[in-house]
Protein backbone atom coordinates (compact mmCIF):
# COMPACT_ATOMS: atom_id res chain seq x y z
CA UNK A 1 0.00 0.00 0.00
CA UNK A 2 2.91 2.29 0.68
CA UNK A 3 4.12 1.83 -2.89
CA UNK A 4 0.78 2.99 -4.32
CA UNK A 5 0.96 6.20 -2.26
CA UNK A 6 4.50 6.84 -3.48
CA UNK A 7 3.44 6.35 -7.12
CA UNK A 8 0.48 8.72 -6.70
CA UNK A 9 2.71 11.38 -5.13
CA UNK A 10 5.28 10.96 -7.90
CA UNK A 11 2.65 11.27 -10.64
CA UNK A 12 1.18 14.32 -8.89
CA UNK A 13 4.59 15.97 -8.65
CA UNK A 14 5.27 15.23 -12.31
CA UNK A 15 1.89 16.72 -13.28
CA UNK A 16 2.68 19.90 -11.33
CA UNK A 17 6.11 20.20 -12.95
CA UNK A 18 4.67 19.63 -16.45
CA UNK A 19 1.95 22.20 -15.74
CA UNK A 20 4.53 24.77 -14.62
CA UNK A 21 6.68 24.06 -17.69
CA UNK A 22 3.66 24.49 -19.98
CA UNK A 23 2.72 27.77 -18.29
CA UNK A 24 6.32 29.01 -18.59
CA UNK A 25 6.44 28.11 -22.30
CA UNK A 26 3.16 29.92 -22.92
CA UNK A 27 4.48 32.98 -21.04
CA UNK A 28 7.73 32.98 -23.04
CA UNK A 29 5.79 32.82 -26.32
CA UNK A 30 3.63 35.79 -25.27
CA UNK A 31 6.68 37.75 -24.16
CA UNK A 32 8.50 36.99 -27.42
CA UNK A 33 5.50 38.07 -29.49
CA UNK A 34 5.34 41.38 -27.60
CA UNK A 35 9.06 41.99 -28.06
CA UNK A 36 8.79 41.35 -31.80
CA UNK A 37 5.83 43.66 -32.11
CA UNK A 38 3.22 41.04 -32.90
CA UNK A 39 1.84 40.50 -36.37
CA UNK A 40 1.19 44.21 -36.93
CA UNK A 41 4.90 45.09 -36.81
CA UNK A 42 5.55 47.74 -39.49
CA UNK A 43 9.23 46.75 -39.83
CA UNK A 44 10.22 43.52 -41.58
CA UNK A 45 13.68 42.39 -42.67
CA UNK A 46 13.07 40.78 -46.05
CA UNK A 47 16.63 39.72 -46.83
CA UNK A 48 20.18 40.15 -45.55
CA UNK A 49 23.29 39.29 -47.55
CA UNK A 50 26.91 39.51 -46.47
CA UNK A 51 28.84 41.32 -49.22
CA UNK A 52 32.28 41.08 -47.60
CA UNK A 53 33.12 40.20 -44.00
CA UNK A 54 31.27 42.50 -41.60
CA UNK A 55 29.53 44.40 -44.44
CA UNK A 56 25.90 43.61 -45.22
CA UNK A 57 23.26 44.57 -47.72
CA UNK A 58 19.76 44.47 -46.20
CA UNK A 59 16.35 44.82 -47.75
CA UNK A 60 13.85 46.07 -45.20
CA UNK A 61 10.13 46.80 -45.48
CA UNK A 62 9.04 49.73 -43.33
CA UNK A 63 5.29 50.22 -43.51
CA UNK A 64 4.67 50.46 -47.26
CA UNK A 65 8.25 51.29 -48.33
CA UNK A 66 11.06 48.88 -49.22
CA UNK A 67 14.52 50.16 -48.35
CA UNK A 68 17.95 48.95 -49.41
CA UNK A 69 20.32 49.47 -46.49
CA UNK A 70 24.08 49.05 -46.25
CA UNK A 71 25.29 48.04 -42.80
CA UNK A 72 28.74 47.60 -41.30
CA UNK A 73 30.22 47.57 -37.81
CA UNK A 74 30.47 51.36 -37.75
CA UNK A 75 27.64 52.65 -39.91
CA UNK A 76 24.22 52.05 -41.40
CA UNK A 77 23.17 53.91 -44.52
CA UNK A 78 20.25 54.09 -46.92
CA UNK A 79 21.37 53.03 -50.40
CA UNK A 80 18.02 53.25 -52.18
CA UNK A 81 14.42 52.18 -52.33
CA UNK A 82 12.41 49.62 -54.29
CA UNK A 83 8.83 49.61 -55.49
CA UNK A 84 6.50 47.99 -52.90
CA UNK A 85 5.39 45.24 -55.31
CA UNK A 86 8.91 44.47 -56.58
CA UNK A 87 9.23 41.12 -54.79
CA UNK A 88 5.77 39.90 -55.67
CA UNK A 89 6.43 40.59 -59.38
CA UNK A 90 9.89 38.98 -59.21
CA UNK A 91 8.55 35.85 -57.50
CA UNK A 92 5.72 35.60 -60.04
CA UNK A 93 8.22 35.87 -62.93
CA UNK A 94 10.39 33.14 -61.41
CA UNK A 95 7.45 30.80 -60.82
CA UNK A 96 6.24 31.40 -64.39
CA UNK A 97 9.72 30.58 -65.74
CA UNK A 98 9.87 27.37 -63.70
CA UNK A 99 6.42 26.24 -64.83
CA UNK A 100 7.39 26.70 -68.51
CA UNK A 101 10.07 23.97 -68.24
Amino acid sequence: METAGFIIKTIGAMAIVLGLMTAALYGIKLWDRRLRGGKADPIEVISTKMIIPKKYLCIVRVADKILIIGASENAVGLLGTLEPNYFEATLKDKSDALSDH
